[in-house]
């Protein structure tokens, strides 16, 4: 009789629930990664409490707030509410298949991040369960990976706090160099620089989630989180000189946000959409990412400031550097992008972000 082996359990803690395509897709990706590698692995159900009903539908009512604000609040929910609706369904019907948070409060691992865990703007300042520190939750192991500050990642961040927190975790993983240098350089903290999770898994991993096109003529997909000035002049441009129909997928929906851009796009939607592109233009990381990883031609718009860390190391670690541009006059349409050295260069990464997961998981 073969006794089937007990697989350690694994407990991940990030923006498990956000209604943000990077956030739910970074985490499926960890989620799988870690699974691949002989893991029982779920998602511990810590809420933070400036994140805490973000993503509802319904505004939360804050009575320390004046009637005409609250009113205001109402008011743009039904002036765009059939948007928000769809959009909400689709994002919840992803977590509802893919992060499940069933799993047993006692754990021999837990995994922080990836994403801006770190970044303080974000969670209100130092939340102790982005440190494995979650009341009725226990383990012996906590480490981090990928962890982000993103923009937050400023001199006034890196307080005794942040130093004590630090303390918990038995290994740390960033997913930035600048990171890496700014805990050596203010905590004598060592650190990994790790991959983030959604480029953990090949493109054929990726196509096994992913719905077929929808669209019926070739495009060009325009995806910022922050929107860059020079970015719609370059998306004519390309538009034009390859004939290609423009599609604006949003971040967010809102009243004021155009009915002609796709803002009820759900995670599904948004794999096909960058799979199936034959151009990109995007201001975010993850647009980059799946750019690269779908190896469809891109350009990612360059600010000169924080924002662009992310996605300058990302570029940077798969020799794509020349695809990080802020004017018009950088874009060259005859240039041939080199996916296959992109590839080899991250393959490097890949196999240390794995080597990393498998040394520090019990």
């Amino acid at each position: 009789m073969t006794i089937k082996e007990n697989k350690k359990k694994v407990g991940i803690v990030t923006f498990h629930d956000a209604h943000n395509y990077g956030a739910l897709l970074q985490a499926y990706a960890l989620k799988h990664k870690i699974s691949s590698l002989g893991y029982d692995v779920g998602f511990v159900d810590a809420k933070n409490e400036k994140l805490s009903g973000k993503y509802n539908i319904w505004p939360t009512i804050k009575t320390d707030r004046s009637l005409v604000v609250e009113a205001k609040k109402m008011v743009r929910l039904l002036l765009d509410f059939s948007r928000k609706k769809a959009r909400y369904n689709g994002f919840n019907q992803f977590i509802d298949k893919y992060i499940n948070t069933d799993i047993p409060n006692s754990l021999d691992s837990i995994v922080i991040g990836s994403d801006q865990v770190w970044n303080f703007n974000i969670t209100g300042g130092v939340d102790p369960i982005y440190f494995g520190e979650i009341e009725g939750v226990s383990t012996k192991n906590v480490i981090s990976y990928a962890a982000s500050m993103g923009n937050g990642m400023k001199p006034e961040s890196f307080t005794s706090e942040f130093r004590g927190k630090l303390e918990n975790l038995n290994q740390v993983g960033v997913r930035e160099k600048q990171l890496q240098e700014s805990l050596a350089d203010n905590f004598g903290v060592e650190s990994v620089v790790t991959l983030d999770p959604t480029l953990l898994l090949t493109e054929e991993e990726w196509s096994e989630i992913t719905p077929s096109s929808k669209q019926k003529k070739k495009y060009v997909v325009v995806y910022q989180v922050v929107e860059h000035p020079m970015a719609n002049p370059i998306v004519d441009l390309i538009a034009e000189k390859l004939g290609l129909e423009v599609i604006v997928l949003t971040s967010k929906t809102d009243h004021s946000v155009s009915k002609s851009h796709f803002s009820t796009a759900s995670p599904d939607d948004f794999l096909s959409l960058f799979k199936n592109a034959e151009f990109v233009i995007t201001s975010s990381f993850h647009g980059t990412a799946f750019s690269i990883i779908n190896k469809v031609p891109f350009y990612t718009m360059k600010f000169g400031n924080t924002v662009d860390l992310r996605s300058e190391n990302l570029l940077s670690s798969a020799n794509l550097l020349e695809r990080h541009i802020s004017d018009i006059s950088e874009v060259d349409l005859d240039a041939v992008i080199d996916f296959e050295n992109a590839e080899e260069s991250l393959s490097k990464v890949r196999e240390q972000s794995v080597a990393y997961l498998q040394s520090s998981l019990r």
